[in-house]
């Protein structure tokens, strides 16, 4: 990644901070609070950013803000979606749709 990728990086993951509120995803499940709990949050991506993956949907897709979430670490692989399955699919589509918007 380049310094303006990274930059590009941290900012998105503040925004989902904030649009999660502060929380892992799947709070419910964990209960972690990142800043309460002061953990540091890890940055998911829903459709993982596989050497085929790459090649098949790009960089732009797997890149962009809408394929992050944030979790804590013991709940960053429940984020991930199989390209290959309806809601995988549907992903993709949701971010190629975004990007088309922009």
């Amino acid at each position: 990644m380049t310094f303006d990728e990274k930059e590009k990086a941290q900012e998105n993951k503040q925004l989902l901070l904030i649009k999660q509120n502060g929380k892992c995803l799947y709070f419910k499940e964990c209960h972690t609070d990142f800043v309460k709990d002061n953990i540091y949050p890890e940055a998911a991506h829903i459709i993982i950013d596989s050497k085929v993956n790459i090649r098949k949907y790009g960089y732009e897709i797997l890149r962009h803000p809408l394929n992050f979430v944030l979790t804590c670490k013991n709940c960053n692989s429940k984020a991930i979606l199989n390209p290959e399955t309806q809601s995988g699919k549907n992903h993709i589509q949701m971010i190629k749709d975004a990007i088309a918007e922009e």
